[in-house]
Formats: structure tokens, C-alpha cells, sequence
């Protein structure tokens, strides 16, 4: 069974603050440049930054600074293997997505839309990312405690979280074809269960916040949702959940097995 280190202060009042961060960020979005001027859209880039800064210290205040474990999980051959093998998957959708070359087009954009662009793909990166594999992550925890859940928690967490992801992007129904946003929430689901899995192996959330910013920065990013094929979304995305269940079934194994200290939430 997990040993839990105790914490020196309860921050959970932090949660509302977090919370409201999270959505007033979103509003700062520098999502229009074809409406905004350049002063507009660098005013709101501003603004986001600041947001931002004080959003990732208040959830590294109540996550243990992004730590799962006081150190991180040793891993075993098997689960080595499937972390590189979940990471390589990661870069194949990235490629297969071309976001290397709308990144490059970004960066050949016009001010106002390279702004845009890159602020929409850190705020993605970051908000998402803390509040999600960070804030929420630390909720679950403290559900499973609340309610003594010893066994499977960690694909528990990953599962929720990545639900409660996916169901973030529902807010796009609002400018956006519903088929697109459906689409939407199904990769989102995947892509979550990849982070969320990885956030666990390095014991930091960082590297994650990193990665996502990478994968929306795309020069569409700025337009509407376009539906794709369903049957080329499922194939592509499934492997990914399978790959991160199976790996999350052994973390689980292993931290019960090697008694980790897993940090209070």
C-alpha cells in the first residue's frame, strides 16, 4: 500500500482562485487578429501572461510543485518500453498531423496572426495542462482518499481526468460545427490519456505544458474546427488510449508493489 507524506498547510481554498484564473484566461485569448489591431492583440498577449504566471504558481502551490511522488517512479524494462513506445506514438500523431509545417508557417504569419498563434498554443499549453494533469489531478486524488480507494488510482486519475479534458472542449459548441467539436472531444480524450500517463512517469507537468504548446502551435489554429473522417480519427487515436491503460496497469502494480511514497494532495 502507497505511503502518503504529509503536507504542511491545507491550500484547498485555492481551488476557487485557480478556477477562476483558469476562465478568466480563456477570455484573454487572443483569438481574433483579423478583428483586433497589433496594439489589441499585444495588450491581450500581456494580459494572458500575467494571468498565467500567478495561474502556475497557485497550482504548484497546492500540487506538491507538479510532484506525484517524492521521487520519481523506477521504472522496470516492461515499463520503460511502453513509455518510449507511448512517447514515439506521441511524435507519430504529431507528425501525421503536419504540425511541424504549420508551426513553420507560423512563424511566416504576419505579426498580429504569429502573436495569435503562439499565445493561443501557450495559453492551450499551460491553462490545460496545470489545471487539468495539475489541479484536477490533485481533486481526484483527494476523492480516492476521501473515499479510501486503494487499488487501480492511478488509471482511475487518468481516466477522469482526461474525461473531464475532453469535456473542457464542449465550450467550442458555442462558435463551432457540432461534428467538429465531437471529433474534438474524442482525440482530446486520447491525447489526454497520453499526458496524463506521462505526467506520472516524470513526476512533472512541465514537460507536458511543453508538448502541448508544440502540438497546437498550427497556423489553423486561429480558424474554425474542420470535420475530418471518423473512421481515420478512431485508427489513429485508439492505439494511444490502449498503450496508455497498459502502461498505467503496471505504474498501478508497481507503486503497491514498491510501497512509493506517493505525496499527500
Amino acid at each position: 500500500m502507497s505511503l502518503f507524506k504529509k503536507r504542511k498547510s491545507d491550500k484547498k481554498h485555492h481551488g476557487v482562485l485557480i478556477l477562476f484564473l483558469f476562465i478568466l484566461g480563456l477570455t484573454f485569448y487572443p483569438n481574433y487578429p483579423t478583428v483586433i489591431s497589433l496594439q489589441g492583440t499585444v495588450f491581450l498577449c500581456v494580459i494572458l501572461s500575467v494571468i498565467l504566471v500567478l495561474f502556475i504558481w497557485l497550482v504548484r502551490r497546492v500540487t506538491n510543485h507538479e510532484k506525484v511522488f517524492a521521487t520519481r517512479l523506477s521504472l522496470d524494462r516492461k515499463e520503460r518500453g511502453l513509455a518510449v513506445v507511448l512517447v514515439l506514438y506521441f511524435l507519430f500523431l504529431y507528425l501525421m498531423n503536419g504540425n511541424i509545417q504549420s508551426g513553420l508557417n507560423v512563424f511566416r504569419s504576419p505579426m498580429k496572426i504569429l502573436l495569435s498563434c503562439v499565445f493561443i498554443a501557450i495559453g492551450a499549453g499551460c491553462f490545460e495542462e496545470y489545471f487539468v494533469r495539475g489541479y484536477l489531478f490533485n481533486l481526484v486524488q483527494r476523492m480516492l482518499n476521501r473515499y479510501q480507494v486503494k487499488q487501480h488510482r492511478l488509471t482511475i486519475i487518468a481516466v477522469v481526468t482526461s474525461f473531464l479534458f475532453c469535456l473542457l472542449h464542449l465550450a467550442n459548441l458555442a462558435d463551432e460545427p457540432a461534428e467538429a467539436v465531437a471529433q474534438q472531444v474524442v482525440y482530446t480524450f486520447a491525447i489526454g490519456m497520453i499526458f496524463v500517463t506521462l505526467r506520472i512517469v516524470s513526476n512533472q507537468i512541465w514537460p507536458l505544458a511543453i508538448a502541448h504548446f508544440l502540438f497546437d502551435l498550427q497556423d489553423n489554429i486561429v480558424q474554425p474546427l474542420v470535420v475530418g473522417s471518423w473512421m481515420e480519427m478512431l485508427v489513429s487515436f485508439l492505439p494511444s488510449v490502449i498503450l496508455s491503460l497498459f502502461l498505467l496497469f503496471y505504474l498501478d502494480r508497481s507503486v503497491e508493489e514498491k510501497q512509493a511514497t506517493v505525496l499527500q494532495p
